[in-house]
């Protein structure tokens, strides 16, 4: 038609059309190159938000897999929930001796808790997970050192500290597997604020390896018990009654008929 013709036509050839007909074109022309920006500018919006809703997808997917790993780990060990042990409660004494502080803890996070499996200096066996230091101790590889929880605005309005016990002192040393993954911490803790010399980071950090191995240990042995453990064959499945006596135990009219 006349119209499409007149836009195809260069803007020196509309410019020579009267009236106002060619200026509404012109016009029209603008408009929607315009449009076609913002639509361009709209599109690549788009893509990239695709591109951002993917990425945190997968994002979660691969936090999601590393939480499903780090517990199934933890569980291999068998040490939740397990009865107090000389060695374990050795390595709590020793975190006091060397820092100074009044507790020593070896802690296990799981799903919503951190157990104690040792807790020198405090009665308690576990605290829920969101309240936990420990629970941020595992997200990272390197000791987590608090020298006053009032002053870090993380923790300064935890349960923990403005309850008892009161904890002022922090000092949490991930408890990493031989696979990378961490297990809970080896943390000591004060009900006052404090700092740690190197040497005593140092060592807490050596202790907390030392911790893993005798954690490692009690799953070796574990391990080893099962497979001493002899295999069920069928040789040794108890072999079933003969059918006549089944017979004779389910059968009331024939035992009447035998008597």
């Amino acid at each position: 038609n006349v119209a499409t013709r007149i836009v195809e036509l260069d803007r020196g050839k509309l410019l020579s059309y009267p009236g106002n007909f060619a200026a509404y074109l012109l016009q029209k022309e603008e408009q929607l190159a315009q449009e076609a920006v913002i639509n361009a500018r709209a599109d690549k919006l788009l893509a990239q938000e695709e591109v951002w809703i993917r990425k945190g997808v997968e994002a979660r997917r691969t936090r999601a897999v590393a939480r499903i790993n780090r517990l199934q780990e933890l569980r291999s060990y068998g040490v939740l929930d397990s009865p107090e042990e000389q060695a374990f409660d050795d390595i709590g004494a020793l975190v006091r001796d060397i820092a100074g502080t009044p507790i020593g803890i070896i802690s296990l996070v799981d799903e919503n808790r951190q157990w104690f499996k040792t807790c020198i200096g405090l009665d308690a066996k576990e605290t829920p997970r969101n309240i936990s230091f420990c629970g941020h101790t595992i997200l990272q590889r390197t000791p987590l050192i608090i020298n006053d929880a009032l002053e870090d605005p993380r923790f300064c309005d935890n349960p923990l500290v403005i309850q008892e016990p009161h904890i002022r002192f922090y000092a949490g040393f991930p408890l990493i597997s031989s696979n990378g993954l961490a297990l809970g911490s080896l943390c000591a803790v004060d009900q006052q604020p404090r700092q740690l010399h190197d040497s005593q980071i140092q060592a807490l950090e050596r202790l907390a390896r030392l911790a893993v191995r005798q954690m490692e240990l009690k799953r070796q042995g574990r391990l080893l018990a099962q497979a001493a453990q002899p295999a069920t064959t069928e040789a040794d499945a108890p072999a079933p009654p003969p059918a006549r006596l089944h017979q004779l135990l389910t059968s009331k009219d024939q035992l009447i008929s035998m008597v």
